[in-house]
């Protein structure tokens, strides 16, 4: 018999009629793309052959001109003949070299460079050519000119060209923008807010002292012509009615609000008060800004309110940049969309809204127009980055993707939503919908969210959830009340053709401590390819429990977490209640603990670790996502523990967020402790 042996294993001949042992495909390396955001990148390499799904692809990089290379993770096998992998934590506006190493018993063959970079995008902005200036105060407009502004913003935005910033002096501006031009990457147009009160408003205010009829039942009439879909009363939302006899009735089980029947406007207060001498606003404009097919504009430090559609409506359009707004009072905050809406930055923007917390689930999630999201990225692709925004009162936090049983890849491809801070949310905080390749969502806090994070579904993956804190669940939400308590801190659900999702998920490094009685850490009907490492998981009833009444897929890796529960069960897997001892049975948290987490002051919104963590040098390392940890190991949970103040990759991320972006719940601006920031001392925007 005669063998062959290639690159480690048996070859396969034929000979003298006789088959032997085949020679294993090595696998070929045959397609690179990447994709560089602020401070990440994506890496995706498509192969061929590989029949026995054995091989293995490693990643390092450094920056140009470094000595040493740094081990990324790993790339992950996803469907479609593809390895994918982020590199996490990286500086803006640098140049990254990075090779890949293949690993296969049958051999390599690759078709890519041995070496190849990417750059990161930078948030400098290219110097201005040109300055115009508004003023609401001006009598008549002028040319532009810092001593002969325009009267409207509107006039600027007809008229600025690549490389003009628009200076907007303090004051009330009832217009839309919908700029006539689009910037370049080397010259963008700025439309700035030149200190505070700049405001973009496109409410009127109703008179309330005279003109009103009392009617019965609380409900006062005026004459009016026209039609509006959104209203306040003393800042707070007015819900539309279908009818007046809905609106006298509280249909709905929604006390107050307002209908226009018959050329009348028809209007009770909530509380049932009088109207006379509160401020009445209704929406008289339908956008606020409004771009389609726009390019390389920027939006910032203006506050923008009381428009009927949308506050900022981003339609495929690419490199727009929303910075230190203030967006609020719509039926929709931020609505970017389409495949064209790429690589646009939503960041340091204070979003809320009011009065749908009191609201029945169910109107808002399926016939009314308050299931509208703070950031809705709906359709759009791949590049796009939400950072640093502060967001409340809304039914949805973040929303990417669509609902459909054929998700199209580039639907939140390769985009970023870190340290974010979200707040009261009735429904969903994070919510992906989508293939979700290379979703990276980090450094995220919530407080008071009914359910933080919803994969729902992820389809492809990978999709990153690291280093998040999640402070409770919000038990006052009106989801609590329809669904009999939450989801949990994370919800992985069914695909819309309702199949298991199977989308590789990478779950590192989150924090949970959820105190409702009697409550699950989390739950899904099931799923493979789910990777839970590093997590510290504190409830009070399973810390799992599965809803469907099949198995679960095989590829799910859970181990290093720390997940404990004040609670007589500890998991149901497979409709089948495990303690600590079966799960580790059954292969899972072989290294795991389930101990009593030991944090600073969780009342006080402080979730860093005390030195009795049990925690603290348990977790196991990630290459690319823990590696400037304390200590001789990671610890488990969103914090890294450091206690000669040495500042991890972990802590940088956002995730030990400052107490005081714990915000108490004021109407009507929630966030007033949020002052707006001067242009001067804003950090410089993205191109």
């Amino acid at each position: 018999m005669l063998q062959v042996r290639g690159a480690g294993v048996l070859a396969t001949l034929l000979l003298g009629g006789v088959f032997l042992p085949a020679p294993a495909a090595a696998i070929v390396l045959k397609e690179l793309q990447t994709k560089a955001t602020f401070e990440n990148a994506g890496v995706r390499v498509v192969y061929a052959d590989d029949p026995d799904s054995d091989a293995t692809i490693d990643v390092e990089y450094r920056s140009r001109g470094e000595m040493g290379w740094r081990r990324g993770h790993p790339l992950i096998r996803i469907a479609g003949s593809r390895f994918v992998t982020s590199l996490f934590h990286l500086a803006e506006g640098t140049t990254y070299e990075v090779r890949l190493a293949a690993h296969d018993a049958a051999g390599v063959t690759s078709e890519l460079p041995q070496s190849f970079e990417i750059t990161t995008r930078t948030s400098i902005l290219p110097a201005a050519r040109r300055h115009l200036f508004v003023d609401a105060a001006v009598t008549t407009s002028g040319d532009g000119s810092r001593g002969s502004a325009y009267g409207s913003i509107a006039e600027a935005a007809r008229l600025a060209r690549a490389g003009d910033v628009v200076h907007i002096m303090p004051g009330i501006y009832h217009e839309s923008i919908s700029p006539a031009s689009s910037g370049t990457a080397d010259a963008w147009i700025v439309f700035r807010g030149e200190g505070d009160g700049v405001i973009l408003d496109g409410g009127v205010t109703l008179p309330t002292e005279t003109g009103w009829v009392e009617t019965g039942d609380g409900v006062y009439q005026l004459p009016f012509s026209g039609d509006f879909n959104y209203a306040t009363l003393d800042t707070v939302r007015l819900f539309q009615h279908a009818n007046l006899d809905s609106l006298r009735a509280d249909g709905a089980g929604i006390t107050g609000g307002y209908t226009i029947q018959g050329g009348v406007l028809y209007v009770k207060a909530p509380d049932g008060r009088p109207l006379t001498e509160r401020v009445l606003r209704v929406a008289a404009q339908d956008y606020g800004v409004a771009l389609n097919l726009g390019a390389y504009i920027a939006l910032q430090n203006l506050e923008i309110r009381h428009f009927d559609g949308v506050n900022i409506s981003l339609r495929n359009s690419h490199h727009i940049s929303v910075q230190h707004c203030r967006v609020h009072h719509s039926r929709q905050m931020i609505l970017v969309r389409g495949r064209q809406a790429t690589d646009n930055l939503i960041e340091d923007t204070t979003i809320w809204g009011t009065a749908v917390d009191g609201w029945p689930w169910e109107i808002c999630h399926h016939d009314h127009d308050c299931s509208s999201n703070a950031i809705n990225l709906r359709d759009a692709g791949e590049g796009n980055v939400i950072r640093r925004n502060r967001i409340r009162g809304v039914f949805n936090g973040i929303y990417l993707g669509q609902w459909t049983t054929d998700y199209p890849e580039e639907n939140a491809l390769e985009n970023d939503v870190y340290d974010n801070v979200l707040e009261d949310i009735v429904d969903d905080g994070l919510e992906p919908e989508c293939q979700a390749i290379n979703l990276r969502m980090y450094g995220n806090r919530f407080r008071r969210v009914f359910s933080p994070i919803s994969l729902a579904p992820i389809e492809t993956g990978p999709t990153w959830v690291m280093h998040n804190v999640i402070d409770g669940l919000w038990q006052d939400s009106p989801g609590w009340e329809r669904w009999g308590g939450s989801p949990g801190w994370v919800k992985i659900s069914l695909t819309p053709a309702g199949e298991l999702p199977m989308g590789a998920l990478r779950i590192y490094h989150n924090t949970a401590l959820i105190r409702a009685e009697d409550h699950n850490g989390w739950g899904s009907p099931g799923s493979g390819d789910t990777h839970f490492k590093n997590n510290t998981i504190s409830t009070t009833r399973y810390i799992y429990e599965d809803w469907g009444d099949w198995p679960h897929p095989p590829g799910s890796e859970w181990d290093y977490n720390n997940f404990y529960t004040t609670g007589s069960q500890y998991v149901k897997w497979d409709d089948i209640r495990l303690d600590v001892a079966g799960f580790q049975a059954m292969g899972f948290q072989l290294h795991g603990l389930a101990a009593p987490p030991r944090f600073t002051d969780p009342d006080a919104g402080d979730f860093s670790l005390l030195e009795q963590d049990p925690g603290i040098d348990r977790g196991v390392l990630l290459p690319g996502i823990n590696d400037s940890h304390c200590g001789p190991a990671p610890d488990m949970g969103a914090i890294e523990y450091c206690p000669d103040g040495h500042t991890s990759v972990e802590e940088a991320s956002g995730a030990a967020l400052p107490v005081e972006l714990n915000l108490a719940p004021i109407y009507p601006n929630p966030f007033n402790s949020v002052t707006v920031v001067p242009y001067e001392l804003a950090s410089t925007l993205v191109r």
